[in-house]
């Protein structure tokens, strides 16, 4: 990145939904021909829950690892992170339990929810060059565990800088972001 970048400071949703948006854009430009891209984009759609979460929360847990990788000296992602496993390691056992165990279990962990939120965490803060850093090590995990995505998914996040059009294309990914996270459940 060179030096003049003017790093925004945004927040660890806007930096996901920039992803979604970045990719997504990318998705229409290449004409819509990576079923595994519309895959991804499909697991980190936000639109399919009412709470907001993304269609497969594992994406969002899979983002703070990469948001880690970045930066490893966000201790207070870090232990959120650390309670999400907790959580679903809890839910793991409850599913796996007795039926007459389970139900009480499940009833129980619900009541909890509201300590549960996946996003209580979503508002930390994070430089718009943290964020397009963690996107690409978020793709880079996302294709090393084996996720099907275009073959040029990595030229697709290039290291930009501010004269290059995929940085001109990550910025205007970060204005719609800000946009959507106006209108989610989790602001109104």
């Amino acid at each position: 990145m060179s030096e003049q970048t003017n790093a925004e400071m945004i927040n660890l949703l806007v930096g996901f939904d920039a992803m979604r948006s970045f990719l997504r854009a990318q998705w229409e430009v290449d004409g819509k021909h990576s079923d595994g891209l519309a895959s991804l984009l499909g697991n980190l759609n936000r639109d399919v829950w009412r709470n907001g979460q993304p269609a497969d929360i594992a994406q969002w847990s899979d983002w703070l690892d990469a948001v880690l990788s970045v930066r490893p000296d966000l201790t207070d992602v870090s232990d959120a992170r650390r309670q999400m496993q907790k959580e679903h390691e809890r839910l793991r056992q409850i599913l796996a339990s007795n039926s007459a165990e389970q139900r009480k279990n499940l009833d129980d962990f619900r009541k909890d929810a509201a300590l549960h939120t996946w996003h209580r965490i979503g508002f930390f803060p994070l430089s718009t060059v943290d964020a397009y850093e963690s996107m690409r090590a978020f793709l880079r995990a996302y294709c090393k565990r084996g996720g099907e995505g275009p073959s040029d998914l990595g030229e697709l996040v290039d290291y930009p800088t501010e004269a290059n059009a995929q940085w001109k294309n990550w910025m205007h990914s970060i204005e719609q972001a800000k946009i959507e996270v106006v209108r989610s459940p989790l602001v109104s």
